[in-house]
């Protein structure tokens, strides 16, 4: 391997740069996806679930 070889890593960094442009349109986008399933667009995503096995919520009220 000509690790010392400036062409070397020419080419290692164009090779690189073109793998990411020919995959990047495949690969899934983050903005793109919904943040939750059938969710309003108004909501930031999923919330958590208010009960816990003794039917209380985790701040000690107890739940409707």
């Amino acid at each position: 391997m000509p690790w010392s070889d400036w062409q070397f890593w020419m080419v290692t960094l164009l090779a690189a740069a073109g793998a990411a442009v020919v995959l990047r349109p495949l690969l899934p986008s983050r903005r793109d996806a919904p943040k939750c399933p059938g969710c309003p667009s108004d909501q930031p995503g999923p919330r958590s679930a208010t009960l816990t096995i003794e039917g209380t919520s985790p701040q000690g009220r107890k739940a409707p």
